[in-house]
Protein backbone atom coordinates (compact mmCIF):
# COMPACT_ATOMS: atom_id res chain seq x y z
CA UNK A 1 0.00 0.00 0.00
CA UNK A 2 1.50 3.27 -1.05
CA UNK A 3 1.00 6.27 1.54
CA UNK A 4 -0.44 9.38 0.07
CA UNK A 5 2.25 12.09 0.43
CA UNK A 6 1.50 15.45 2.25
CA UNK A 7 3.48 17.73 3.89
CA UNK A 8 5.90 17.28 6.56
CA UNK A 9 5.26 19.56 10.46
CA UNK A 10 8.85 20.37 12.19
CA UNK A 11 9.25 18.26 15.22
CA UNK A 12 9.80 21.02 18.25
CA UNK A 13 13.18 21.97 18.97
CA UNK A 14 13.73 20.33 22.20
CA UNK A 15 14.54 17.12 23.50
CA UNK A 16 13.74 14.89 26.82
CA UNK A 17 14.43 11.82 28.60
CA UNK A 18 11.92 9.15 28.41
CA UNK A 19 11.72 9.67 32.32
CA UNK A 20 10.76 13.22 32.17
CA UNK A 21 8.34 12.85 29.79
CA UNK A 22 6.64 9.53 31.97
CA UNK A 23 6.51 11.81 35.44
CA UNK A 24 5.84 15.46 33.46
CA UNK A 25 3.12 14.38 31.68
CA UNK A 26 0.71 13.47 34.83
CA UNK A 27 2.15 16.85 35.58
CA UNK A 28 0.91 18.50 33.26
CA UNK A 29 -2.19 16.84 32.18
CA UNK A 30 -3.49 17.43 35.87
CA UNK A 31 -2.56 20.90 35.38
CA UNK A 32 -4.76 21.13 31.93
CA UNK A 33 -7.84 19.55 33.79
CA UNK A 34 -7.05 16.11 32.10
CA UNK A 35 -7.39 12.50 33.43
CA UNK A 36 -4.59 10.15 32.40
CA UNK A 37 -7.50 8.23 30.27
CA UNK A 38 -8.60 11.36 28.16
CA UNK A 39 -5.21 11.46 27.48
CA UNK A 40 -5.17 7.90 26.34
CA UNK A 41 -7.77 8.56 23.83
CA UNK A 42 -5.95 11.58 22.60
CA UNK A 43 -2.91 9.27 22.26
CA UNK A 44 -5.27 6.65 20.41
CA UNK A 45 -6.93 9.51 18.34
CA UNK A 46 -3.70 11.18 17.15
CA UNK A 47 -2.37 7.44 16.11
CA UNK A 48 -5.54 6.21 14.22
CA UNK A 49 -5.58 9.40 12.48
CA UNK A 50 -1.99 9.36 11.20
CA UNK A 51 -2.97 5.50 9.56
CA UNK A 52 -6.31 7.12 7.70
CA UNK A 53 -4.22 10.38 6.74
CA UNK A 54 -1.29 7.87 5.35
CA UNK A 55 -3.39 4.83 4.24
CA UNK A 56 -6.59 6.67 3.38
CA UNK A 57 -7.18 3.25 1.29
CA UNK A 58 -6.71 0.80 4.50
CA UNK A 59 -9.11 -1.84 5.06
CA UNK A 60 -7.88 -4.45 7.45
CA UNK A 61 -5.65 -3.30 10.03
CA UNK A 62 -3.83 -5.37 13.06
CA UNK A 63 -2.69 -3.68 16.06
CA UNK A 64 -0.21 -5.36 18.19
CA UNK A 65 -0.68 -4.74 21.51
CA UNK A 66 1.68 -5.36 25.22
CA UNK A 67 0.16 -4.97 28.61
CA UNK A 68 1.28 -1.73 29.23
CA UNK A 69 -0.33 1.60 28.05
CA UNK A 70 0.97 1.54 24.62
CA UNK A 71 -1.11 -1.50 24.90
CA UNK A 72 -3.79 0.54 25.94
CA UNK A 73 -3.75 3.22 22.96
CA UNK A 74 -3.65 0.34 20.38
CA UNK A 75 -7.23 -0.85 22.08
CA UNK A 76 -8.11 3.07 21.51
CA UNK A 77 -6.80 2.36 17.69
CA UNK A 78 -8.96 -0.64 17.47
CA UNK A 79 -11.89 0.83 19.04
CA UNK A 80 -11.74 3.79 16.43
CA UNK A 81 -10.96 1.63 13.57
CA UNK A 82 -14.18 -0.57 14.29
CA UNK A 83 -16.44 2.42 14.44
CA UNK A 84 -14.99 3.27 11.05
CA UNK A 85 -16.03 -0.03 9.75
CA UNK A 86 -12.01 -1.49 9.12
CA UNK A 87 -11.81 -4.79 9.50
CA UNK A 88 -9.61 -5.53 13.15
CA UNK A 89 -7.40 -7.93 14.21
CA UNK A 90 -6.08 -7.07 17.37
CA UNK A 91 -3.15 -9.57 18.86
CA UNK A 92 -2.66 -9.39 22.47
CA UNK A 93 0.58 -10.81 24.02
CA UNK A 94 0.42 -12.26 26.87
CA UNK A 95 -3.36 -12.37 28.63
CA UNK A 96 -5.38 -9.17 28.06
CA UNK A 97 -6.85 -10.01 31.91
CA UNK A 98 -3.02 -8.87 32.59
CA UNK A 99 -3.89 -5.26 31.69
CA UNK A 100 -4.11 -2.78 34.14
CA UNK A 101 -5.83 0.84 35.00
CA UNK A 102 -7.01 2.86 31.72
CA UNK A 103 -4.94 0.20 29.57
CA UNK A 104 -7.90 -2.45 30.85
CA UNK A 105 -10.55 0.32 30.41
CA UNK A 106 -9.57 0.86 26.91
CA UNK A 107 -9.74 -3.02 26.43
CA UNK A 108 -13.15 -3.31 27.82
CA UNK A 109 -14.11 -0.46 25.27
CA UNK A 110 -12.78 -2.38 22.59
CA UNK A 111 -14.87 -5.10 23.34
CA UNK A 112 -17.62 -3.87 24.07
CA UNK A 113 -17.11 -2.06 20.56
CA UNK A 114 -17.50 -5.77 19.04
CA UNK A 115 -14.15 -6.35 18.49
CA UNK A 116 -11.98 -9.15 19.41
CA UNK A 117 -9.00 -10.10 21.40
CA UNK A 118 -6.66 -12.70 19.78
CA UNK A 119 -2.80 -14.16 20.97
CA UNK A 120 -0.20 -13.39 18.30
CA UNK A 121 0.20 -15.83 15.17
CA UNK A 122 3.49 -16.26 13.46
CA UNK A 123 2.30 -15.21 10.51
CA UNK A 124 0.87 -11.89 9.38
CA UNK A 125 -2.54 -12.28 7.39
CA UNK A 126 -1.80 -11.27 3.62
CA UNK A 127 -5.01 -9.18 3.67
CA UNK A 128 -3.28 -6.66 6.28
CA UNK A 129 -3.24 -3.62 4.90
CA UNK A 130 -1.23 -1.72 8.19
CA UNK A 131 0.52 -2.79 11.19
CA UNK A 132 0.44 -0.60 14.36
CA UNK A 133 2.74 -1.40 17.23
CA UNK A 134 1.79 -1.10 20.80
CA UNK A 135 3.60 -3.88 22.18
CA UNK A 136 6.54 -1.99 24.19
CA UNK A 137 6.32 1.65 25.05
CA UNK A 138 9.39 3.60 26.47
CA UNK A 139 10.05 2.31 29.92
CA UNK A 140 12.25 -1.10 28.11
CA UNK A 141 14.91 -1.74 30.09
CA UNK A 142 17.51 -5.19 28.90
CA UNK A 143 16.62 -6.55 25.68
CA UNK A 144 13.52 -7.84 24.62
CA UNK A 145 12.75 -11.03 25.50
CA UNK A 146 12.65 -14.16 23.04
CA UNK A 147 9.14 -14.64 22.33
CA UNK A 148 8.52 -11.02 21.38
CA UNK A 149 11.80 -10.71 19.77
CA UNK A 150 9.82 -13.23 16.91
CA UNK A 151 7.11 -11.29 16.96
CA UNK A 152 8.81 -8.30 16.32
CA UNK A 153 10.87 -10.11 13.17
CA UNK A 154 7.73 -11.35 11.74
CA UNK A 155 6.10 -8.17 11.59
CA UNK A 156 9.17 -6.78 10.12
CA UNK A 157 8.91 -9.30 7.84
CA UNK A 158 5.62 -8.40 6.88
CA UNK A 159 4.54 -6.47 3.73
CA UNK A 160 2.03 -4.12 5.23
CA UNK A 161 3.62 -1.15 6.58
CA UNK A 162 3.96 -0.44 10.61
CA UNK A 163 2.89 2.84 12.40
CA UNK A 164 4.53 2.52 15.86
CA UNK A 165 2.94 3.93 18.78
CA UNK A 166 5.21 6.52 20.55
CA UNK A 167 7.77 4.45 19.68
CA UNK A 168 9.09 1.55 17.36
CA UNK A 169 9.01 -1.41 19.88
CA UNK A 170 12.60 -2.23 21.36
CA UNK A 171 13.93 1.19 20.74
CA UNK A 172 15.92 3.07 23.54
CA UNK A 173 14.20 5.95 23.86
CA UNK A 174 17.41 7.40 25.58
CA UNK A 175 19.59 6.00 23.82
CA UNK A 176 18.24 5.44 20.29
CA UNK A 177 19.98 2.04 20.93
CA UNK A 178 17.72 -1.02 20.36
CA UNK A 179 17.20 -3.53 22.42
CA UNK A 180 18.15 -6.63 20.37
CA UNK A 181 15.77 -6.17 18.14
CA UNK A 182 13.40 -3.43 16.87
CA UNK A 183 10.52 -2.86 15.39
CA UNK A 184 10.99 -1.22 11.58
CA UNK A 185 8.28 1.59 11.31
CA UNK A 186 6.97 3.37 8.41
CA UNK A 187 5.92 6.03 10.94
CA UNK A 188 6.23 6.85 14.77
CA UNK A 189 4.01 8.93 16.41
CA UNK A 190 5.27 10.39 19.61
CA UNK A 191 3.56 12.05 22.19
CA UNK A 192 4.11 15.22 24.24
CA UNK A 193 7.58 15.55 24.31
CA UNK A 194 9.92 14.30 22.09
CA UNK A 195 12.69 11.70 23.61
CA UNK A 196 16.11 12.02 22.67
CA UNK A 197 16.61 8.27 21.77
CA UNK A 198 14.42 8.79 18.60
CA UNK A 199 16.20 11.27 16.95
CA UNK A 200 19.58 9.95 17.59
CA UNK A 201 22.14 6.70 17.63
CA UNK A 202 20.62 3.50 15.70
CA UNK A 203 16.71 5.51 15.82
CA UNK A 204 16.09 6.84 12.07
CA UNK A 205 16.56 3.28 10.72
CA UNK A 206 13.62 2.35 12.89
CA UNK A 207 11.62 5.26 13.58
CA UNK A 208 10.60 5.97 9.82
CA UNK A 209 9.09 9.22 9.74
CA UNK A 210 8.69 10.81 12.95
CA UNK A 211 5.69 12.91 13.70
CA UNK A 212 4.82 14.77 16.83
CA UNK A 213 1.24 14.69 18.67
CA UNK A 214 0.54 17.05 21.49
CA UNK A 215 -2.37 15.63 23.07
CA UNK A 216 -3.54 19.07 23.97
CA UNK A 217 -0.61 19.34 26.93
CA UNK A 218 2.68 20.03 25.26
CA UNK A 219 2.80 23.64 25.78
CA UNK A 220 2.56 23.47 29.45
CA UNK A 221 4.79 20.32 29.93
CA UNK A 222 7.56 22.03 27.90
CA UNK A 223 7.31 25.22 30.54
CA UNK A 224 7.15 22.64 33.29
CA UNK A 225 10.04 20.70 32.20
CA UNK A 226 14.15 21.14 31.89
CA UNK A 227 14.34 20.54 28.23
CA UNK A 228 17.67 19.75 25.98
CA UNK A 229 18.08 21.53 22.84
CA UNK A 230 17.61 19.85 19.50
CA UNK A 231 20.71 20.71 17.08
CA UNK A 232 18.33 21.98 14.23
CA UNK A 233 19.10 24.28 11.23
CA UNK A 234 17.20 26.95 12.63
CA UNK A 235 19.45 27.06 14.85
CA UNK A 236 22.70 27.11 14.20
CA UNK A 237 22.23 29.04 10.77
CA UNK A 238 21.31 32.30 12.33
CA UNK A 239 24.52 32.28 14.60
CA UNK A 240 26.41 32.35 11.27
CA UNK A 241 26.91 36.32 9.66
CA UNK A 242 26.23 36.91 6.70
CA UNK A 243 28.42 37.12 4.10
CA UNK A 244 28.99 40.59 2.18
CA UNK A 245 28.45 40.71 -1.52
CA UNK A 246 31.80 41.27 -2.62
CA UNK A 247 33.52 38.02 -0.57
CA UNK A 248 35.67 35.44 -2.04
CA UNK A 249 36.59 32.49 -0.49
CA UNK A 250 40.07 33.33 0.68
CA UNK A 251 37.92 35.82 2.93
CA UNK A 252 36.05 32.93 4.96
CA UNK A 253 38.97 31.36 6.93
CA UNK A 254 40.06 27.88 6.49
CA UNK A 255 39.29 24.13 6.69
CA UNK A 256 41.47 21.55 7.72
CA UNK A 257 40.03 18.12 6.22
CA UNK A 258 41.77 14.63 7.64
CA UNK A 259 40.86 11.62 5.70
CA UNK A 260 42.02 7.98 5.57
CA UNK A 261 44.95 6.05 3.32
CA UNK A 262 44.59 4.69 -0.05
CA UNK A 263 40.79 3.57 -1.17
CA UNK A 264 39.69 4.57 2.53
CA UNK A 265 39.42 8.87 1.74
CA UNK A 266 35.90 8.84 -0.34
CA UNK A 267 34.35 11.01 2.68
CA UNK A 268 36.84 13.61 2.73
CA UNK A 269 37.29 13.96 -1.07
CA UNK A 270 33.58 14.13 -1.54
CA UNK A 271 33.96 17.17 1.45
CA UNK A 272 36.32 18.65 -0.55
CA UNK A 273 34.72 18.80 -3.78
CA UNK A 274 31.45 20.90 -1.98
CA UNK A 275 34.04 23.46 -0.27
Amino acid sequence: MIPTSSSHLSLPETLYTSVQVREGEVLAARACHVDMYSLMLRAGQAVFDEVIHRYPDVNHILICCGKGNNGGDGYVVGKLALERDLVVTLWQVGSSQELKGDAATARDAFVKAGGVISPEQNTVPSSVDVIVDGLLGTGIKGEVRPYLAHLIERLNQAKAPIVAIDTPSGLNTDTGSVAGTAIVADYTVTFIGVKQGLVTGRARAHTGILSFAGLGIDEVFTKQSTENALLAQSSWLELLKARSRDTHKGRQGSVLVVGGNDGMSGAAISLLARL
